[in-house]
């Protein structure tokens, strides 16, 4: 398809590679390697009109986990430290966080054993297990069935990260994407200077999501259902650890009907911007992809726990016709070294065959800030409760 190959030579940095997402199951499977550093996770994000949904991951090789990173740094440098710690199986985890109209409702953020954990051969449908949660292909979709524990939701979490009682979060859910398109295995950060890569693949870009999210809280047991939801799946592996000259990753998403806009900038060297890029998948279309030409707005607000997070972002191209801008009023979930909000985002997207116009939509924003640090905090917000 000549616009494809036309968006490769225009983006050779980002390593394009098409896929058809009606054969996406192959290319969702685990990559085997055992050099240190190396994480794979995959992520799942729903959302309804009224702000409410989830955001889930699967971890392997935690690349957040400061325990982890540290193991590898001490391999790198030729201490005597057992090399299996260092490996991608040396570690696993999972993270969810439902938000109720753009609130965090619920949280499980939990250390899982490694010997839970599997993939299913090749030959059978895929699906990878962490503990008593899965993600497996069903269909053209898949289905998603999480049973764990909650973790703390508020700021006492940075000092004692631990289980409420015996709540426990459950869903169950089926994606089914809202349309078939091509995607990309792409580079979703920039290279390491030891050779480190990062590829990222858009598994589904545009989902319709229905099921039932349960968890019990303060007011008892509570039941979120969606019907229809909108969401996505990513699919994320690195050969290396993430950070290493990284300050910030903004990641964003907002979905209409018909598509799917998602936003990213990255940030290196404290202060260094890397040109904003814009990724539109449509049904019917091939997918757009644009360097922004308007810099994100850099005014920052602080949470009530001293977080800096901004008050708005804009990914805009005028010569492509591409603008989605989202403002952030509140976090919905945070940690040292992710933050996810609820946003308002407003749409614009001129294509050659249909306008896309929209106002006052529901999206998300993430904030990825790899941790540098083993200090207390740290090792005791971002390492995850164990799930026994």
């Amino acid at each position: 398809m000549p616009e494809i190959a036309e968006l490769i030579e225009q983006f050779p940095e980002l390593r394009l590679r098409p896929l058809d997402t009606r054969d996406i199951h192959a290319h969702n499977r685990m990559q085997r390697t055992d050099e240190a550093g190396a994480y794979e996770w995959w992520e799942i994000n729903a959302l309804d009109d009224a702000g409410c949904g989830l955001t889930c991951s699967l971890h392997l090789g935690h690349a957040f986990d400061p325990a982890y990173r540290r193991n590898v740094r001490q391999i790198r440098a030729g201490r005597f430290v057992d090399a299996s710690l260092g490996r991608k199986s040396a570690t696993a985890a999972l993270r969810l966080a439902v938000f109720l109209h753009g609130r965090l409702a619920a949280r499980s953020e939990i250390a899982l054993d490694v010997r839970s954990c599997g993939e299913s051969p090749p030959g059978r449908p895929w699906s990878i297990t962490l503990g008593r949660s899965s993600l497996s292909a069903e269909g053209e979709g898949w289905r998603l069935a999480i049973d764990a524990p909650c973790t703390t939701t508020s700021w006492r979490h940075v000092l004692r990260p631990a289980a409420t009682g015996v709540s426990r979060v459950t869903a169950d859910l089926l994606i089914r994407p809202r349309f078939h398109t091509t995607t990309f295995w792409r580079r979703f950060l920039p290279d390491s200077p030891i050779g480190a890569t990062h590829d990222w693949l858009p598994a589904c870009p545009s989902a319709s999501v229905n099921g039932t999210i349960e968890w019990t809280g303060r007011g008892g047991r509570r039941a979120l259902p969606l019907d229809a939801a909108r969401g996505s799946l990513d699919h994320f592996r690195g050969s290396g650890p993430i950070g290493e000259g990284l300050r910030r990753f903004f990641l964003s998403r907002a979905f209409w009907p018909a598509g799917a806009a998602i936003g990213e900038l990255v940030i290196i060297r404290k202060y260094i911007q890397l040109a904003p890029i814009l990724m539109v998948f449509a049904d019917g279309e091939v997918p757009r992809i644009a360097r922004g030409d308007r810099t994100p707005r850099a005014e920052f607000q602080r949470s009530a726990w001293l977080l800096g997070y901004p008050l708005a972002l804009t990914w805009a191209s005028e010569t492509r016709g591409m603008n989605v801008s989202h403002s952030l009023n509140r976090l919905a979930d945070a940690s040292p070294c992710r933050t996810i909000a609820v946003s308002r985002c407003s749409i614009a997207v001129e294509s050659a065959s249909r306008d896309v116009r929209l106002e006052d939509q529901a999206g998300l924003v993430q904030m990825i800030q790899p941790p540098r640090l083993d200090s207390w905090p740290w090792k005791r917000w971002c390492a995850p409760i164990s799930a026994s």
